[in-house]
């Protein structure tokens, strides 16, 4: 079922929305069906997904529902310009999680978003974490958005016009 619905969310189809909302509150083992459902939610690329992504993200939500809910966001920040500005402040809140495995994902999706603006936090956190291995994550991190940052402004606007093109395409089907 979690499967189900991550491959849902990744049709990009506008209908799609209700049914991951539902997973999203459909109770398993290990949160596992809202997990897929948060995943779905990210790739959807609809901003409508914003907002039960950030519910999702909330301390008392279980904590492979967050660790999931790190990398949609990222996902989505990455197809949905709109609301970036969002998913970096979520990705940074999520940097401070009280559980590792959840501060781990945070810097996996730090890097897949690729947002200059997690480097000051980022630099602070490859300084103070008190666990090496996350000390490492957040210097990686930081290392590839810099790297990221040195790429031409071309390859940004051929992602851009893939984006527009898929939409388009979408849009004929």
């Amino acid at each position: 079922v979690a499967s189900s619905l991550q491959a849902l969310g990744k049709t990009r189809d506008a209908r799609a929305f209700g049914a991951l909302l539902e997973g999203l509150a459909t109770r398993s083992w290990d949160e596992t069906i809202a997990a897929g459902a948060v995943r779905g939610l990210g790739a959807l690329a609809d901003a409508r997904a914003l907002t039960p992504l950030l519910e999702a993200m909330r301390p008392e939500s279980p904590e492979a529902v967050r660790r999931a809910t790190a990398g949609a966001l990222a996902e989505l920040g990455t197809t949905v310009e709109a609301v970036r500005t969002e998913v970096v402040d979520a990705i940074e809140r999520a940097l401070h999680d009280k559980s590792y495995l959840v501060r781990t994902a945070a810097f996996a999706a730090a890097e897949k978003l690729g947002d200059k603006r997690l480097l000051p936090v980022l630099d602070v956190l490859a300084e103070t974490e008190d666990d090496g291995r996350l000390r490492r994550d957040a210097i990686e991190a930081a290392m590839r958005i810099r790297d990221e940052q040195k790429k031409p402004a071309a390859i940004a606007e051929l992602r851009e016009e893939v984006d527009r093109l898929r939409a388009e395409s979408q849009t004929l089907r």
